[in-house]
């Protein structure tokens, strides 16, 4: 059911490349994953990584919870898809809860990231090494670990997506049975993926194209082809019609296109070349020619994706364009890391293949351990955030350099007020209103706003910090 790039001959180049190192790794997995597991344990201690984004999707969810829709901390109505303001409503809002939600995402994605990876590495016990070393790739991540300890929704998508890429895997098995079981999960992976982000449908538009330039190559494959468009055109008609988000994300990045402006472009390659490439790939800020360097390093691996998986290519470059066009942001490629780690393998190791065996050892090493000491630098810098002393307080101290030191407990006075359900709170420029919203759970209305004279307490700047006056 799958063709050309998608054969076994590729566990046969990483096996040729990387042997000796998936072999030593696979015999010390037991380690391997309690090592992981106590790394992960002290990340965990429910405390609230606030961000606007975040602070939306708990006032989202706490407005789905009431009944009165997907309203956010001002009271509008907002498009965004449903499902992570939904499980946070569930969980009543950020804590441990939540947190262990987020927790629960990354074991899932982990796990599907080995499962995905044993058969792309030739199946059953030959491919467990290599999947070990892909999971175990995207477990020390730094953006990977970073976003467990965060509530937004990258890792509920990344779910969905390895769900997709476990079905995809699927398709490779013969009868109707293995058949209906792969488009299942594909079809899961879909839905999962739509439920927390609307650019589910770059996903879908990159599965449809990645079909019908297989298609393409071989004729034989046209009625499979044809069955994705088919499918893919009345699941995208249907996502357009249930989904406000997709419709209102995919006409903003039309119009992004169509009024293209080549300086903004440029731009926004040079922060993803400078800034966002490179914390994903090394987990640390480096000056500009090293980021460019590195960067290019994980673009050139992702472009060779389409000689493993010709789906996985064309999503990695649909990303990449839609990122030019419309916004750079570093934990976007968050739902990727799986695939972009095989891409940084098949790179070292195509890189390397003409070394002696002895030298080629010592400079994959001498890779690995620059990305892995970069990338536990990050990690250890989240843990020192989490695990800092003084409470609460001493946590939003060190928390994004104390930007919400004054915020919170200014919002736990207006909290302490016992103001009605309905109190409304007022804020000047300099405070996100959804922030506000979501640490004292009341509505917000910003200064200059037509509903200013409506408020019940007013938050106000001094000495530096913020101050409640009724």
């Amino acid at each position: 059911m799958l063709s050309g790039c998608d054969n076994p001959a590729v566990a046969e180049g990483f096996d040729r490349t990387w042997d000796g190192a998936f072999a030593w790794l696979w015999r010390r997995r037991g380690a391997v994953v309690v090592g992981l597991g106590l790394l992960y344990a002290l990340g965990f201690n429910g405390r609230w990584r606030i961000t606007p984004d975040s602070a939306l999707y708990v006032s989202l969810g706490r407005s789905l919870v009431a009944g009165e829709g997907m309203l956010d901390g001002r009271g509008q109505a907002n498009p965004s898809p449903a499902g992570l303001p939904w499980l946070l409503g569930w969980v009543g809002g950020p804590g441990p809860a939540a947190q262990g939600v987020m927790l629960a995402c990354a074991l899932a994605v982990l796990g599907l990231t080995f499962l995905v990876m044993r058969r792309v590495g030739g199946g059953g016990r030959r491919g467990a090494p290599f999947a070990l070393a892909v999971t175990g790739g995207v477990a020390v991540s730094s953006l990977f670990y970073e976003q467990t300890l965060n509530l937004l929704t990258e890792l509920p998508f990344a779910v969905g997506l390895m769900l997709l890429l476990l079905g995809h895997e699927g398709r490779r098995d013969r009868g109707w049975a293995a058949g209906l079981r792969a488009w299942g999960l594909i079809g899961l992976g879909f839905a999962v993926m739509a439920a927390f982000r609307s650019v589910a449908a770059v996903v879908a538009a990159a599965y449809v194209f990645s079909e019908l330039w297989e298609a393409a190559r071989n004729p034989s494959r046209r009625r499979w082809a044809w069955a994705v468009v088919v499918a893919g055109a009345g699941a995208g008609l249907l996502v357009w019609w249930l989904s406000p988000a997709v419709r209102d994300d995919l006409r903003l990045f039309v119009w992004h296109l169509r009024a293209i402006d080549v300086g903004r472009a440029a731009h926004n390659l040079w922060l993803l070349l400078t800034e966002h490439l490179v914390e994903v790939t090394l987990g640390l800020d480096t000056d500009a020619a090293t980021g460019c360097v590195v960067s290019g390093g994980l673009i050139v691996g992702g472009f060779m994706l389409l000689w493993v998986r010709r789906f996985w290519g064309v999503l990695w470059l649909a990303n990449l364009l839609q990122w030019v066009v419309f916004l750079p942001e570093g934990r976007y490629c968050l739902p990727l890391l799986p695939v972009l780690v095989v891409g940084l393998l098949r790179l070292v190791g195509m890189a390397t293949q003409r070394l002696a065996a002895s030298h080629r050892d010592r400079v994959q090493l001498g890779v690995l351990g620059v990305l892995l000491v970069g990338n536990l630098i990050g990690v250890g810098d989240a843990i020192r955030e989490q695990r800092v002393g003084g409470g609460e307080q001493g946590f939003y101290t060190v928390y994004r350099d104390g930007k919400y030191t004054a915020v919170v407990p200014a919002a736990r006075q207006v909290q302490a007020m016992e103001l009605p359900a309905d109190a409304v709170v007022g804020c000047p420029e300099g405070v996100v209103p959804d922030v506000l919203s979501a640490l004292t759970q009341r509505r917000v209305v910003r200064e200059g706003s037509p509903d200013v004279f409506n408020i019940d307490v007013w938050l106000e700047s001094k000495d530096g910090g913020w101050r409640v006056r009724k």
